[in-house]
């Protein structure tokens, strides 16, 4: 992790935190899984590294985003050349080793999120735009008979749950997930809640937690420790974290693709390829296999909240999904990061509103469709993206578009269909990057603009004007008028340049137009005029 000094819009944080890997001067009450495993505790390391490579490997985080405090603020697998290299960044991944950022002691977990809060002490400031996801794995108390509160020990101290929660609560993050793993952590849940927060723990405010026990609900042996087969070490894991990474990543760490031959593409209750906060808690809630382990109180029971019923639309890789149809009626709002798994119409009667600095992923093969009696308002500074040839966006309704939107691809060329025939839009200071538009409105002005590698923009009716430098590379300009009127057909002070065999304009069908004041290079045909000019303006100059 570098450290930068100011936050982006729509960006993801994660804080993880792991207090140590002994037991060390903790009374066996308080110790995870009741002292039941060996010291050091390893898994502690493991289980903090798998958190890492996950949310920096597989669900796109930056490294300078993820703030690890782990122990004495080393990487464990320095020094233990025994370790399979599966938990050793040094070789699995240089590029950010060590992953270690600080010691988990009470003033480094107060400094980083009092950072994140203000945007101080070298840190970025988490924005109303950004999502912030805690993970804590450590031992933790009360012990039997203590009263309240709940807390998990650091290096020096133990940390509170109000203590913590106060750290917590001042980020202004559009979302917060935590996921805690620590005996007692389901006594933080309360002092957490919020109608943006998602909150899941291994156990009960009352119980202890445990290292994974290999074996199903029904007693079956099952490896959740990984072994190495080329040394005689196995490698474990909490329960909690086993189910809940395996769930989420669809591998368990040893990338075995099934839990007992239960394939973990069944936590993707919904098949849209992307696993939300709630599915990967009703997977751990329901592969969780230990009912009593000996101690004073049984574990362990996952406690999970979530008073914004928020956690089906919330994942690590897309803090908000949008799956479902819009149909509630009135307006609906979403900021930040944005993916849409599937096919989502917005129904008559219904406004979608994607609030400024928005970023809105087309994942697998999805459409947003405004249906007719519906609307779309793109507030300044949106992107949407689309990652597959099918994604589309299709205006059946209303659009409302604001400045500085942009229209990009992180794939093969993807469409914009502009079908309402009453449509008067307007694309100002608009960026498009290989999204096609298809326009049917009754009119389309576009100024100031960016069409890259679009390959070509239709326009099939309607009045066009396109002017005040915008530029076109490697992208066709075909305006087609299919209906008998008297539309007019205008192209001025843009530039158009080309690699690619094509033309630069193309106008058919329009009693009126207006070409000048242009620069074309490149193309095969610069303008292209057919069955036009029938009208009393009949311009056709191009410089």
């Amino acid at each position: 992790m570098v450290i930068i000094g100011v936050g982006n819009a729509q960006e993801k944080y994660a804080v993880l935190i792991t207090g140590d890997y002994a037991a060390e001067g903790i009374p066996i009450e308080e110790q995870w899984g009741q002292g039941d495993t060996d010291t050091p505790m390893v898994e502690f390391w493991y289980d903090t590294y798998l958190m890492w490579e996950m949310l920096v490997y597989e669900k796109d985080y930056s490294d300078e985003n993820v703030f690890v405090l782990f122990a004495d603020g080393i990487d464990y697998s320095i020094g233990n050349t025994w370790m399979w290299e599966r938990y050793r960044a040094e070789i699995s991944h240089e590029e950010y080793f060590p992953i270690t950022d600080y010691s988990a002691t009470i003033e480094n977990v107060e400094d980083v999120f009092n950072g994140l809060t203000t945007g101080t002490g070298g840190f970025p400031q988490v924005t109303e735009d950004d999502f912030l996801f805690v993970w804590i794995f450590d031992h933790g108390g009360p012990g039997p008979g203590q009263p309240d509160p709940a807390y998990f020990c650091l290096l020096d101290g133990n940390m509170y749950d109000h203590e913590f929660a106060a750290l917590t609560d001042q980020i202004q993050a559009n979302k917060k997930v935590f996921w805690m793993q620590q005996c007692r952590s389901g006594g933080f849940y309360d002092d957490l809640e919020a109608n943006n927060t998602v909150f899941h723990s291994a156990c009960q405010p009352l119980e202890y937690a445990y290292s994974a026990d290999n074996v199903d609900l029904l007693g079956n042996q099952i490896e959740e420790w990984d072994f190495y087969y080329s040394s005689p070490e196995y490698y474990r894991h909490g329960e909690f974290n086993f189910h809940i990474y395996s769930a989420t990543v669809g591998e368990s760490p040893a990338y075995v693709d099934n839990y007992n031959g239960q394939p973990y593409t069944e936590a993707d209750e919904n098949s849209d390829s992307y696993i939300s906060v709630l599915e990967s808690y009703n997977w751990e809630d329901t592969h969780e296999s230990i009912q009593y382990y000996g101690g004073i109180y049984p574990g362990e029971d996952p406690l999970y909240s979530d008073p914004g019923n928020i956690g089906a639309n919330t994942s690590l890789h897309y803090p908000t999904l949008l799956f479902t149809d819009i149909e509630n009626g009135g307006m609906t709002s979403h900021r930040g990061l944005i993916g849409i798994s599937k096919d989502v119409h917005v129904t008559s009667g219904n406004q979608l509103n994607f609030i400024a600095n928005a970023d809105v992923y087309l994942l697998n093969e999805a459409k947003l469709i405004i249906d007719e009696g519906a609307s779309l308002v793109l507030e300044d500074n949106v992107t949407i993206v689309g990652k597959h040839y099918n994604n589309q966006l299709v205006i059946n309704g209303g659009l409302d578009v604001g400045d500085n939107i942009t229209f990009t691809s992180e794939g093969p060329i993807w469409d914009l269909y502009l079908n309402n025939h009453s449509l008067q839009t307007v694309f100002d200071n608009t960026t498009f990057e290989k999204c096609e538009v298809h326009n049917y409105g009754e009119s389309l002005t576009i100024t100031n603009s960016t069409f890259d590698d679009c390959y070509i923009i239709y326009s099939h009716r309607g009045n066009v004007t396109v002017t005040d430098e915008t530029i076109f590379d490697r992208t066709w300009l075909y305006l087609e008028n299919t209906e008998d009127n008297n539309n007019t057909a205008s192209v001025t002070h843009c530039s158009f340049s080309t690699d690619y065999t094509m033309a630069a304009i193309d106008i058919w069908n329009y009693n009126q137009y207006n070409i000048a004041n242009n620069t074309i290079d490149g193309y095969y045909n610069g303008i292209q005029i057919l069955q036009s000019g029938f009208g009393d303006t009949k311009k056709n100059y191009d410089k």
